[in-house]
């Protein structure tokens, strides 16, 4: 999956080791994530509930496969994910 932030990409999840919540001070908290050694801040917040929704949306579209999502002004934006083919589907 790729995540977007402002139109541009910045993390290709097949590159990611892991995601983190940093917590920098009461009221500021960062959702990271560590790419082949670097660590790239993916947003900041100032309210720990909503980054801890923000990751589990993030963690369910990685699950369903979602090919995008766009963080954007602390909105998550999203394309789902490719349409099955409804021939090789179990009904």
């Amino acid at each position: 999956m790729k995540i977007y932030i402002k139109d541009e990409m910045i993390i290709d999840t097949e590159q990611v080791s892991c995601f983190k919540v940093f917590k920098n001070t009461k009221y500021d908290f960062q959702l990271i994530a560590f790419c082949g050694g670097e660590t790239i801040v993916l947003e900041s917040y100032d309210d720990i509930d909503i980054i801890q929704n923000d990751l589990s949306i993030i963690m369910h579209h990685l699950y369903i496969g979602t090919e995008f999502l766009d963080l954007n002004n602390g909105c998550l934006l999203y394309t789902s994910p490719r349409p099955r083919d409804l021939s090789t589907s179990r009904m």
